[in-house]
């Protein structure tokens, strides 16, 4: 039951961990996938095409590439690190959960 609170309370933090971890190990070759739905479509342009590289390479302290492949990599990386770090400082302990208490009689 524990853990269960422990994920609800911080669910946001837990996702964004994972979106981070993958943009970290993402393959940044040019043979690597892209899960841009414009380019997928066949459209040549695309305002967030190079954001996830952008992210990895600043994740990766390289924020020369990083700029280069989006202009918006390093604060995007900095933002999602703060939605991790934020729930701990709202919720710095986690209660455990207790069931409400009825009374039977309804006299």
């Amino acid at each position: 039951m524990r853990l269960l609170n422990l994920l609800n309370a911080y669910k946001q933090s837990f996702i964004w961990l994972t979106a981070l971890v993958l943009l970290f190990r993402l393959d940044d070759g040019k043979d690597s996938i892209s899960f841009c739905i414009p380019s997928m479509l066949g459209f040549s342009y695309c305002p967030g095409c190079g954001i996830g590289h952008a992210i990895h390479h600043a994740l990766h302290l390289n924020f020369t590439d990083s700029f280069r492949a989006h202009w918006l990599g390093i604060p995007a990386a900095i933002a999602i690190l703060y939605l991790i770090i934020q729930p701990f400082f709202l919720h710095p302990k986690i209660k455990s959960y207790e069931p409400p208490i009825y009374d039977d009689d309804h006299s």
